[in-house]
């Protein structure tokens, strides 16, 4: 009914198909179709959507295709056209058809508006229960009937009011409610009612225990392995930072990822040590550049923020979202540490982002809506790493909410820029989208951290693109309109450079 009334709201079209100009109706019909379309897409439970012109018997449809029977789409054509003239409208109605249909019409500028449920496809969206029965009933007569374990019911059986019943002895449990002249009832059998209450309650605490004892061990585990060599790493980078280059990260980390950046660092510290002639300033620069990538990477909020979440979740007893925010979390985590070349494939950068909105999910139930197109020939294609995790990271601090719904979109292709085969990279949200003294900045190539870290993010990552590939211009940031912000990033076959820290 709610695509129904969506589509009355179109009066300017409804009206325009009693036009007598025959260009004005035709358009009107094209609008209307693609409404019909977009009802159909956003409203699952419309199966069939119409509209019937009286004064120039024109008949618009949307919803069964061309492989649906012929015979019913005839049927449903003819009873349309007497909706008026039997006193049916705005009333559900049973249509007599090959396996039934549901059928609910109304009056708008001289033309027939409704909706329509053939019962064959309605069957097969709900039927998945074996110990289910659906019992359909018009005029209070049962005219349907239908499930894996049919069971034969009475007009008798069918309850009096809203509240459930026994029936059969108790045997079975039918409920249900009507709605003008049609009614819809559920049967269930005792045993699947009631037979595994206790087994679950059983399972529950089971569940809950375990629950408990995983979430000590992962937060005994997450200190030992993560918060406290996080908090060590920071206190050395910290120390790097005021000046002490004489420092060394300890070999003895809790782990091999810690181990790795440990080494890292160090063969890092001792590349800055031995560059003291002028002619490698540029290359102190880079690696500066590059240790500010590695400490964006490692940030210990992150992994407080995880638990936090886990910890949360458990108390909701979303057990199955808790491994799987776990999984997710460290998946997430092995990316970030991970060694090698400071560029990865595209399709590795992909996975690792589509990882990371599977993990948001979790924070932002059904508030936001990603979609992610790589071309074929565009997925080994060498990029740096969190490239596109940056962005999508930006646009959840500053466009994701709950209770609100957010599109991010990302789409890469080869394509030709300035007479070279580059990888064009497209990040894109229907957020509020960037400021304008920020689009100014980055035109200028101006744009500065404040001191509590905000914009490090976009800062590193023009910057990398910068010393890596030896360019300004390979990513422009912009606004959509009517909202939303937009990322375009261009990526060359080869780096100029690379940083000698992910040389190992």
């Amino acid at each position: 009914e709610n695509a129904v009334s969506a589509l009355i709201s179109k009066t300017n079209d409804l009206g325009d198909l009693n036009s007598e100009n025959e260009i004005v109706r035709m358009v009107a019909a094209q609008t209307l179709l693609i409404e019909m379309r977009d009802l159909l897409f956003t409203n699952a439970e419309a199966m069939y959507l119409f509209v019937y012109n009286q004064e120039y018997d024109e008949y618009l449809n949307r919803g069964l295709s061309r492989q649906d029977d012929f015979q019913l789409r005839e049927e449903l054509r003819q009873a349309i056209r007497t909706m008026d003239t039997v006193g049916r409208l705005g009333r559900w109605t049973y249509l007599e058809t090959d396996g039934g249909a549901l059928i609910i019409c109304y009056r708008s500028s001289n033309n027939l508006v409704g909706g329509v449920i053939p019962l064959k496809k309605w069957k097969s969206s709900v039927v998945q229960d074996n110990d289910w029965e659906f019992l359909l009933t018009y005029n209070d007569e049962i005219v349907q009937s239908f499930g894996t374990e049919l069971i034969q019911v009475k007009k008798s059986d069918l309850p009096a009011g809203q509240d459930p019943q026994w029936i059969r002895g108790q045997e079975y449990l039918i409920a249900g409610r009507s709605l003008d002249e049609l009614g819809l009832y559920i049967i269930r059998s005792r045993s699947s009612v009631m037979g595994g209450f206790e087994k679950t309650r059983a399972a529950l605490a089971g569940l809950i225990f375990i629950a408990f004892l995983l979430i000590a061990g992962f937060h005994f585990y997450t200190r030992r392995e993560v918060m406290v060599p996080t908090r060590k790493l920071v206190d050395f980078m910290s120390s790097v930072g005021n000046g002490k280059y004489e420092l060394r990260f300890s070999s003895s980390a809790p782990n091999v990822e810690f181990e790795t950046i440990g080494d890292n660092l160090n063969r890092m510290l001792d590349t800055i040590v031995g560059l003291k002639m002028k002619a490698y300033e540029d290359r102190i620069q880079f690696d500066e550049a590059t240790l500010k990538y590695v400490q964006l990477q490692i940030r210990p909020h992150f992994f407080l923020n995880a638990l936090t979440t886990i910890h949360s979740m458990s108390f909701q007893g979303r057990n199955e979202d808790i491994r799987k925010y776990i999984e997710s979390l460290s998946r997430n985590v092995r990316y970030l540490f991970k060694s090698g070349l400071h560029t990865v494939s595209l399709q590795e950068e992909a996975e690792h982002v589509e990882n990371y909105i599977q993990m948001q999910d979790m924070l932002y139930p059904d508030s936001v809506f990603s979609y992610v197109n790589i071309a074929e020939d565009a997925r080994e294609s060498q990029v740096p790493q969190l490239i596109i995790h940056t962005m999508v990271e930006n646009i959840y601090k500053h466009a994701v909410a709950v209770g609100k719904l957010t599109c991010i979109l990302i789409n890469a292709s080869m394509e030709e820029r300035d007479g070279e085969i580059m990888c064009h990279i497209q990040v894109e949200d229907d957020g509020e989208g960037y400021p304008s003294e920020f689009l100014e900045a980055m035109e200028r190539h101006e744009v500065k951290v404040r001191e509590d870290g905000h914009g490090v993010g976009l800062w590193n990552l023009t910057r990398t693109l910068q010393l890596m590939y030896q360019k300004e211009d390979l990513i422009r940031f912009s606004n959509k309109e009517p909202q939303g912000s937009h990322v375009d990033i261009w990526i060359p076959r080869k780096p100029k450079r690379q940083s000698s820290v992910w040389n190992l």
